[in-house]
This record gives structure tokens, C-alpha cells and sequence, in this order.
């Protein structure tokens, strides 16, 4: 039986071997980038403020289409008019209905359920054959910093760039 020509090459155990040897004889290069990367991303992420997300959900005119409703939640102007300043706003419709999720996102637990609740009323001024769904209530959790998955893509990254740091540097000894 003649081997396939089109088969990636598999890699020789010796070639496995000399791999693991040169991470271990490496391995302070190795972990170097590791620490680094993990070290960066924890300061970075530590002083980041805690933030919360809130939602109300509204049931929309059936009238105006929703791409439309989504602009104008998000806009300045009714964030001006219900007095919601240097909060984060994002309108969601949910595909197939009427209705749209509008998200609030600050600094304050308590102020982010009461911005969420204050855009929704307005908008109900402006279009009043729209309807509240849900209010928003107060989050008992914190939507951010989101620790987990910048540690991880930061060790990731880190485990990467040590293994090419320990193979440059046996490629070096070499040279």
C-alpha cells in the first residue's frame, strides 16, 4: 500500500522529543512571557470600574418599524430628555416580534435600573401606543470587569509567546 501524497506529515516522535526538551531546557523563557501577559492583563482589568447592566423590556408601535425604535432609544436627544448622562444605552430587538430589550449600563446598581425605567417612560411620551413589558429592576451581580476571559486569552497568548521565545532561543545556541 503506497502512502496517500496529499497526507500532512506526521510529526516524528524524535521530533516531539527535541520539542519538549528544548521547553524544558528553556522553560525560565518559557513562562516568562506567561507571567508578563497575566501580570498585564490583571492590572489592566483591576483598574477597570465595576459596572451594571439593567433592562426594561418594551413592547414597540406596531407602527414603527423596529430598526427605527432602536435608533431612537439609543439616541442623545431621549437620553438628554429623561436625564441619563455618561451611561452606556443598547437597544436589542427581538427578532420576529415587537418587542425590544433596552440595557443600561453604569457605574451604579440602583442608577441603572432607575436610567433604564427613566428612557423607557420617555420613550412612551414620544410614542404613547408603545407599552412596558418589564421595568428594570436594580442587578444583584456586576456585568463587568469580566476577569475570566481576559486572564484566559492572556494566558494563552502568554503560553504562545514563551513556546516561540524558548525556540528562538535554542535556535540561537544553535546558530
Amino acid at each position: 500500500m503506497t502512502p496517500c501524497p496529499y497526507a500532512p506529515p506526521t510529526p516524528e516522535p524524535s521530533d516531539l522529543r527535541e520539542c519538549a526538551a528544548t521547553l524544558r531546557r528553556h522553560w525560565r523563557s518559557a513562562l516568562a512571557p506567561l507571567a508578563l501577559a497575566l501580570g498585564v492583563a490583571g492590572a489592566l482589568t483591576a483598574r477597570e470600574p465595576e459596572t451594571y447592566t439593567a433592562a426594561t423590556t418594551l413592547i414597540l408601535d406596531p407602527e414603527t418599524p423596529p430598526t427605527e425604535a432602536r435608533a431612537i432609544l439609543q439616541s442623545r436627544s431621549l437620553a438628554a430628555r429623561a436625564h441619563v448622562a455618561g451611561e452606556s444605552v443598547r437597544a436589542m430587538p427581538i427578532s420576529g416580534t415587537r418587542i425590544v430589550s433596552l440595557e443600561v449600563t453604569g457605574s451604579s446598581a440602583v442608577d441603572v435600573a432607575m436610567d433604564a425605567n427613566a428612557l423607557a417612560a420617555e420613550y412612551l411620551r414620544t410614542t404613547p401606543r408603545a407599552s412596558i413589558l418589564d421595568g428594570a429592576l436594580p442587578p444583584t451581580e456586576r456585568a463587568g470587569p469580566r476577569w475570566g476571559p481576559r486572564l484566559g486569552w492572556a494566558g494563552i497568548l502568554g503560553l504562545i509567546g514563551g513556546a516561540l521565545l524558548a525556540w528562538a532561543r535554542a535556535a540561537l545556541e544553535r546558530a
